[in-house]
């Protein structure tokens, strides 16, 4: 659930900084994609396409997407309550 809040949040800054409504939309479908995303290898491939799509929001989604936030995504291990 963890993983899955973080990706959506990631997803909301780099939506939030696009200009307009229609890029907005087109952008939509990664969300799912992450969501979907069975490993970090997998959103990395994700990552790829939205930059691939989106290359004028590169430097965005590589702020929001380094390799090393997908791994801890992946890697964390949520706090144990007490």
């Amino acid at each position: 659930m963890r993983r899955l809040k973080a990706e959506e949040d990631i997803y909301r800054r780099i939506s939030d900084s696009m200009e307009n409504v229609t890029q907005r939309g087109a952008f939509h479908k990664y969300l799912s994609a992450l969501w979907g995303s069975d490993s970090p290898e997998v959103v990395m491939k994700v990552r790829d396409q939205m930059m691939a799509e989106f290359p004028q929001y590169g430097v965005t989604i590589l702020k929001h997407m380094p390799d090393d936030v997908i791994r801890g995504l992946w890697n964390a291990k949520p706090a144990k309550r007490t």
